[in-house]
């Protein structure tokens, strides 16, 4: 097991919101701040978008993000998703917007920063 399994997590933060349809129950919104275990070979989807883990180095992790290859290290934010359409007026008016971002983060000092500087 090397450090970064041990110590860093991905985390995915974004929102939606869709106000396109005469439909009620067709429009929504919604948020994700959530933590996924750092395990090669698996998946996760958040919003649907399909990010694979591919190998966990010693300092970094190799991902798939929308069919792209990257390599992300810890304290990096990427962008998975971001879309900002708005227009129209009054019942006309119609907003869809989207953002998502993943990022390597040291999951003790995110979950526990008052630990990090303690002095006995």
């Amino acid at each position: 097991m090397n450090e970064l399994e041990k110590t860093c997590k991905l985390r995915a933060t974004g929102y939606y919101q869709k106000n396109t349809s005469y439909l009620e129950e067709m429009n929504g919104s919604g948020n994700i701040d959530k933590l996924y275990e750092l395990i090669e070979g698996n998946s996760i989807t958040p919003f649907g978008y399909e990010i694979k883990i591919i190998r966990i180095n010693k300092d970094s992790v190799e991902l798939i993000v929308n069919d792209k290859k990257v390599e992300v290290k810890e304290g990096d934010k990427i962008c998975v998703a971001y879309k900002n359409e708005t227009s129209g007026r009054n019942e006309d008016f119609r907003i869809d917007k989207e953002e998502l971002y993943i990022e390597l983060i040291n999951v003790k000092e995110y979950l526990y920063p008052h630990l990090i500087n303690f002095i006995d």
